[in-house]
């Protein structure tokens, strides 16, 4: 997989409250591709040790391919493997003004949140 592009919340809200995107579609993205590599490196720098399992390396994609074969968890990311992943937030730039965080910012704060629950749930 070439790479994933991450959301953004805050462009819903301006969606749901400007007149101009009326009937409009938009992409809440920061339009920034990154590598599943990428994404564990950002968890590991602003997660620490609750990130300290996130993978340290990539496995070339005909092995992932091959494993797929075995592995049925695999075969749908095998399938999205060399396809371009990008995505632009252009429109919803010019017609909103609409100004995205960075990946690197959105993927930590995805990442706390999601430590954040696991712990309160692993109290219960």
């Amino acid at each position: 997989m070439e790479g994933l592009s991450f959301i953004q919340a805050d462009l819903h809200l301006l969606a749901m409250l400007r007149p101009e995107a009326n009937g409009e579609r938009f992409i809440a993205s920061s339009a920034e591709t990154l590598s599943m590599l990428d994404i564990a490196n950002i968890l590991r720098k602003h997660l620490g040790e609750d990130a300290k399992n996130a993978p340290k390396g990539e496995l070339p994609n005909i092995l992932v391919r091959a494993i797929a074969i075995f592995k049925p968890q695999l075969r749908m990311i095998a399938t999205l493997l060399g396809q371009d992943m990008s995505t632009s937030n252009q429109k919803a730039k010019r017609l909103l003004g609409w100004t995205p965080r960075s990946a690197e910012e959105a993927i930590a704060a995805t990442g706390k949140s999601m430590i954040k629950i696991m712990k309160e749930q692993k109290k219960s």
